[in-house]
């Protein structure tokens, strides 16, 4: 209302009332020409009532022009925002000496006659400060992203190269391998070729997550014997076996209702980190706990560890490390997908880790949606 009220006078009543204070002077100006008999026009040729009108016209006009072009400056202004922010320039419009057309001489203030659209001017200030931090928040993504898939070129790339080196060396006619060492050729083949096809499934689960998004195909089960099983077919590859792995459970039978092939990958996918990110004799212990409300899932490593912005952004998209060891860290999606298909089952997810002492990942899944005792 206060807006409106504000509205209606500046644009109504000021200028009907600077129009009846124009005639009134005009009129005031002629009776005292008038009275002092002072000729203000050519005798016989103008009439005085129509003098007095045409000047007042004259002067009325002039006024509605100027007031006008005043009153329309704001309105102009915001076309002229508008139009910036169209063209990706996310800021008001200044004046010739670099500060914004509508700011008053003191701070927080508005020049007149832009002091009416004092809201509007704040909302759309508010408007740009969003769009420019989309803005922002949009080319970081993309560098990002592209950093990412360079990341995972290189990722690509090494094993491949790998492959190609081993291949070569079995194939060569110049030397006589022995059975020992073909073994340990395709053994070392057989490692970069399960690299090479995890990172291929995280990028194929992507775009399927990303078109789709997740769909369950819940069946009952037996959680514990589903979670040890996880762990001794990861444990009995062959590039795992220098890795320690174990698994404890509270309880020797868990029914649970959910869908096993998902949470098989998310299980797969922490304890491929956990070899990938850690060297050979690291300890992984995978345990399984029951609460009255929920289910804990917790996998433990005594390896690397992380730095505390590497554990901040652990489950993002397309997010690269930046530790240095003889290879780039490029989590890249295998995590963030990881938290996908947890949440998709109503639960949670959470990383500790320090530096040199190891990283703990704790998997919550609610009972009572899935889950009978």
């Amino acid at each position: 209302m206060n807006l409106l009220f504000r509205t209606v006078f500046k644009f109504v009543w000021i200028p009907l009332l600077i129009i009846v204070g124009i005639n009134f002077s005009v009129f005031v100006l002629m009776i005292l020409f008038i009275l002092m008999n002072i000729p203000f026009f050519w005798p016989n040729v103008i009439d005085t009532k129509w003098f007095i009108t045409g000047l007042s016209v004259m002067l009325v006009f002039v006024f509605c022009i100027l007031y006008g072009s005043f009153m329309s400056m704001p309105l102009f202004h915001f076309m002229n925002w508008i139009k910036q922010l169209s063209r990706g320039v996310y800021e008001e419009p200044t004046d010739r000496h670099g500060r914004p057309v509508s700011h008053g001489k003191r701070p927080g203030t508005f020049r007149q006659p832009y002091r009416l659209y004092g809201d509007l001017i704040l909302h759309m200030r508010q408007f740009t400060a969003l769009l420019q931090h989309n803005h922002q928040e949009r080319l970081q993504l993309e560098q990002t992203k592209r950093e990412w898939i360079a990341g995972v070129t290189h990722d690509l790339k090494t094993p491949l190269s790998y492959i190609e080196g081993y291949a070569a060396m079995l194939v060569a006619s110049d030397y006589n391998w022995q059975e020992d060492e073909k073994q340990q050729f395709i053994r070392h083949i057989q490692e970069k070729t399960t690299e090479m096809k995890q990172l291929i499934r995280d990028l194929s689960a992507s775009l399927k997550l990303d078109e789709s998004g997740i769909i369950l195909s819940r069946q009952p089960g037996d959680l514990v014997d589903f979670v040890r099983q996880t762990v001794i077919d990861m444990a009995n590859r062959p590039d795992k076996e220098q890795y320690h792995f174990s698994f404890e459970s509270d309880v020797t039978v868990y029914s649970a209702t959910l869908d096993y092939r998902l949470l098989q990958r998310a299980l797969q996918n922490i304890l491929f980190n956990a070899v990938k990110h850690n060297p050979p004799l690291t300890s992984i212990e995978v345990r399984l706990s029951c609460a009255e409300t929920s289910v804990g899932i917790m996998i433990i490593d005594d390896g690397n560890g992380m730095d505390a912005d590497m554990l901040e952004h652990l489950f993002d998209r397309y997010y690269k490390g930046n530790r240095e060891t003889d290879e780039a860290i490029h989590e890249g999606l295998g995590l963030s997908i990881v938290k996908q298909l947890v949440e998709a089952h109503g639960g949670a997810i959470e990383a500790e880790s320090r530096l040199g002492v190891g990283t703990r990942i704790h998997i919550s899944l609610p009972i009572s949606k899935f889950a009978s005792c």
